[in-house]
């Protein structure tokens, strides 16, 4: 199964605050053909029923476990991001916010869009694009991973040093390594890991939702396209 979405947009190739829709196309043999083109967020042109708002940008994740696809994506009321205020105010015209549908079907019908945007962009301030620190400079948390060895051998596991260097305090017991006899193995809880004035672990409020976890990419006509696959 293959997904792919981008902005609709109406009446010009405008990003938001146009009044875009999200659309997609499904295949079901890895690309080599299509389906139709569907609406699966839909924008709205200002009338009598009610103002303005679009959808823009769109992510799918795929939850295996519950199976179940995400699309995640930009709803804009009023302003573009280079006009928006910080925030998280659903309600503000000025603010952008974040939503996200989802379906159980492989993408055939979808839920009608919620906003997260409290969770997106967690800082409720209008002049700071920082949320409250969770942690402050000195405090010291406990972490834990687990390692196991699905190979026929005996296997020496060596996390790498520059992605646990941040983590992984000097000296013994440290969870570098272990040697695991296969089909066995550990869990390793090292014993803190302090915040430093550095890399205080602040959450973004910025004006648009974060980052997305599926590629993006520009699209002709200046839209944004993303694509899922999955067996």
């Amino acid at each position: 199964m293959v997904l792919a979405a981008w902005d609709g947009r109406p009446g010009s190739s405008a990003d938001a605050p146009n009044p875009n829709s999200i659309v997609q196309r499904r295949s079901t043999d890895g690309g080599q053909t299509w389906g139709p083109v569907q609406v699966i967020a839909a924008g709205h042109v200002a009338d009598a029923s009610g103002p303005k708002y679009g959808y823009s940008d769109p992510s799918y994740i795929y939850d295996a476990e519950a199976g179940k696809v995400f699309a995640l994506f930009v709803h804009s009321k009023d302003q573009g991001f280079g006009g928006s205020d910080f925030g998280n105010d659903d309600a503000d015209r000025n603010v952008i916010s974040s939503a996200v549908i989802e379906s159980s079907d492989g993408g055939v019908t979808w839920s009608q869009p919620r906003l997260i945007t409290n969770i997106t962009k967690p800082g409720t301030s209008k002049t700071s694009p920082v949320a409250t620190q969770p942690h402050a400079a000195g405090d010291a948390f406990p972490y834990t991973f687990s390692v196991s060895n699905t190979s026929p051998l005996v296997e020496k596991v060596v996390p790498t040093t520059g992605n646990f260097s941040p983590f992984v305090p000097e000296g013994s017991g440290n969870c570098r390594y272990s040697v695991l006899p296969a089909g066995q193995g550990f869990t390793c809880a090292t014993p803190r890991h302090t915040v430093t004035a550095e890399r205080p672990h602040r959450a973004s409020s910025s004006r648009g939702p974060p980052g997305k976890s599926a590629p993006r990419a520009r699209a002709a006509g200046a839209t944004r396209s993303t694509a899922a696959k999955w067996t």
